[in-house]
């Protein structure tokens, strides 16, 4: 989960309308009344602009289908910007409004679905490494035995440690792994259809608390080392 909505891309802006400035009116009538107006307001505001009033059965704007005008752009956000000032006189209802207005709940939705992934991948790491620790340490006491004869016998240390690592890294790799891999892939197969770009800063946030979550682990696995030294320190050999 976390994989697949930290890279999906939800900016769902429809990027033909960026550029446009749309003033609700009571109907289309009203709308191509104030065309002049809208016109003079943006020249004396020093704005580049188109006017022109939508059909009300087209919805690929930002009307999205309502009564009103729609101011076309040219310049960049700054002129956006100052568009939207320019034609606060003209609305009777609710004032002017760009695409940026439309699409912030979604993108505001979106951006609080990326944290939750982060947070849950956060979550889940802390618990493995935990979990991972305990278990490492429990697996010592349960085999410090096997682990003294072991010594006895003249296998190093080292080996015993790197042997009692793999077998506790390797499960986790493949879960952890394996299913933030298919997250990230259904992902990356969602924006293939929905012609969406990636989303970068998620992708690179959750490289980053992977890569923490992976040495918090070994980190963890690791503190158990001291215990193995400890029980296979002066074992002797026993009857049984």
């Amino acid at each position: 989960m976390a994989g697949f909505f930290s890279v999906i891309g939800l900016d769902i802006d429809a990027s033909d309308n960026h550029g446009q400035v749309a003033v609700v009116t009571a109907d289309s009538a009203a709308a191509r009344d104030t065309v002049t107006k809208a016109r003079t307001l943006l020249r004396e505001a020093g704005v580049t602009a188109t006017v022109s009033v939508p059909s009300e059965d087209d919805f690929d704007n930002v009307l999205g289908g309502s009564a009103g005008l729609i101011a076309h752009v040219s310049g960049g956000q700054d002129q956006v910007d100052t568009a939207v000032t320019a034609l606060i006189p003209l609305g009777a209802g609710p004032p002017p409004f760009s695409q940026d207005y439309v699409s912030a709940p979604d993108n505001v939705s979106a951006d609080r679905v990326g944290v939750v992934g982060i947070a849950t991948l956060v979550m889940s790491f802390l618990v493995a490494a935990a979990s991972a620790g305990l278990t490492a340490a429990a697996n010592v006491l349960d085999r410090r035995r096997v682990y003294g004869l072991l010594r006895l016998a003249g296998t190093p240390l080292k080996m015993l440690d790197r042997a009692r690592i793999r077998e506790t890294v390797l499960p986790l790799a493949v879960l952890a792994g394996g299913t933030t891999a298919m997250g990230v892939y259904g992902a990356y197969q969602f924006n293939k259809m929905a012609g969406i770009s990636m989303n970068t800063s998620g992708a690179v946030q959750l490289a980053v608390c992977v890569v923490v979550g992976a040495l918090a682990m070994l980190a963890a696995i690791g503190c158990s080392k001291p215990l193995l030294r400890k029980v296979t320190t002066d074992a002797t050999q026993t009857a049984d």
